[in-house]
């Protein structure tokens, strides 16, 4: 059986940027409610780090938004295997 390599990104593209400036907040005003560091929060919205899984599910209610959304995932991809 041979090895199946999966190319995946270090950081997950997101929407998170343009999903805040849709709804008129401020990074700050994110931040204090979600209780989360501004300076990180804007590292997430320039791709430069990933939310933890329980980051994420509270930027999801927060926002009460899909993962899809927030991650812009636009379709299935289906990989083939050996």
């Amino acid at each position: 059986m041979k090895n199946l390599e999966i190319l995946t990104p270090d950081v997950l593209p997101n929407n998170l940027k343009l999903i805040r400036k849709m709804k008129g907040l401020s990074l700050a005003d994110v931040s204090k409610d979600l209780g989360l560091n501004s300076v990180f929060l804007s590292s997430v919205e320039k791709e430069i780090n990933n939310f933890s899984g329980k980051n994420t599910i509270k930027v999801l209610k927060y926002f009460d938004i899909s993962f899809c959304k927030l991650y812009g995932i636009k379709r299935n991809v289906k990989l083939k295997t050996t």
